[in-house]
């Protein structure tokens, strides 16, 4: 198909950010798909998942989390990783409201927007039919040690804001160079948190292996074995503690972090497994 062209807008977070998403219809649609995206990342980077899905009938939504591509905010940050959820829940209520009765919404969030899409299945299920995530950020590949978490968590109080580099080798989020290329030339990427980013992050995930018992909804997991962003251990782990009857885990072995713009082939995989699993699902 052409290039998918998307229609532009902004929300209003409720302590009055300014947050850009992108908005794709599709001709014939059948269902939705709003999509999280990962840290320093941006929502015009998910092209290959929506050349997929609209052609197949899925509108997709994808906001730009607030500190990150076009939305307002400070880059890296966030006060309470709470924030993410309420405004994601902006987005997913257009999408509710731009569906037919009866369509089904999913929710897709890669990495950070995988740990983000999973809080919010738990906070919000009855707005959502069923959630994916690639490579969530449920457990870091490299652990800090204790000492430099306690320093987080003091300098969190003193100095929330400010910001270090993430340290994460980004020539590594997949085995096609071009696409490495393009994230890292790309001027709406960064490599930026917050000691607050990082504290409220760990609690987030400290959150979600508590509470993964209480998720039902139907769940895809989609986990890079060669991952050195996150850790694909502490995903298989969550995945194992999910309540839902309907759980589904793909492991790739020897894939990187980015699995959907891996190489041509490894990709092709990956897509098609999200397209199995979304048909067989949509109602």
């Amino acid at each position: 198909m052409a290039e998918a062209k998307a229609s532009e807008g902004r929300l209003t977070a409720s302590d009055g950010l300014q947050l850009f998403y992108r908005e794709f219809l599709a001709p014939e649609q059948k269902a939705g798909v709003v999509i999280s995206h990962g840290l320093g990342d941006h929502g015009g980077r998910y092209g290959n998942i929506v050349k997929r899905l609209l052609p197949l009938g899925y509108s997709v939504w994808i906001p730009d989390h607030r500190g990150h591509g076009q939305s307002e905010g400070q880059r890296g940050h966030v006060d309470r990783f709470y924030q993410y959820i309420d405004n994601l829940y902006l987005s997913v209520d257009l999408a509710r409201h731009k569906l037919k009765p009866g369509q089904r919404l999913f929710l897709f969030g890669h990495s950070m927007g995988g740990l983000i899409a999973i809080r919010f299945a738990l906070l919000y299920p009855e707005h959502i039919h069923g959630v994916i995530v690639s490579s969530p950020a449920l457990g870091l590949a490299q652990r800090p040690p204790f000492y430099q978490k306690l320093l987080a968590m003091l300098l969190s109080r003193i100095k929330p804001t400010l910001v270090r580099s993430s340290g994460l080798d980004k020539t590594t989020i997949s085995h096609d160079p071009a696409e490495v290329q393009e994230y890292l030339n790309d001027p709406q990427t960064h490599d930026q948190l917050s000691v607050r980013w990082f504290t409220e992050a760990t609690a987030a995930m400290e959150n979600v292996e508590m509470y993964a018992a209480r998720l039902h909804q139907p769940f895809l997991f989609l986990i890079a074995g060669a991952d050195t962003q996150v850790s694909p251990q502490a995903s298989r782990e969550i995945f194992g503690k999910l309540g839902s009857p309907d759980k589904t885990m793909k492991l790739y072995d020897g894939m990187n972090h980015r699995l959907f713009c891996e190489s041509a082939e490894y990709r092709e995989l990956v897509l098609q497994d999200l397209q199995n699993w979304l048909e067989q699902r949509r109602g």
